[in-house]
């Protein structure tokens, strides 16, 4: 039971073509227990590539980010920008034994 026990601890976005025009914006939602992952979502802003230089940076919400081995979790484009879409999403996620 690889994932029991763990939490997620940091999550990071980037896209082969930047979006322009707003923000692209991502939601995890964990399907098994019904719940948006993060507080604050994760986000790339218009003509950056990459998550880690957003104006306001993801949080994950500590109270819901524990996962087991059959935790679903999806990750969900709320917005892809309102010009020029962003084009090849990978997600980075990083999970440890304590929620912090």
């Amino acid at each position: 039971d690889t994932f029991d026990g763990l939490y997620l601890y940091s999550i990071g976005g980037h896209v082969y073509t930047a979006g322009t025009g707003s923000t692209t914006d991502v939601q995890l939602y964990n399907l098994t227990t019904a719940v948006d992952v993060l507080s604050t979502k994760l986000t790339i802003d218009a003509g950056e590539l990459d998550s880690s230089t957003a104006a306001t940076p993801a949080v994950i919400n500590t109270s819901v980010n524990s996962v087991s081995t059959a935790t679903v979790l999806r990750v969900d484009v709320d917005q892809i920008a309102s010009g020029t879409a962003a084009k090849g999403l990978e997600i980075r996620m990083e999970f440890r034994g304590s929620s912090s």
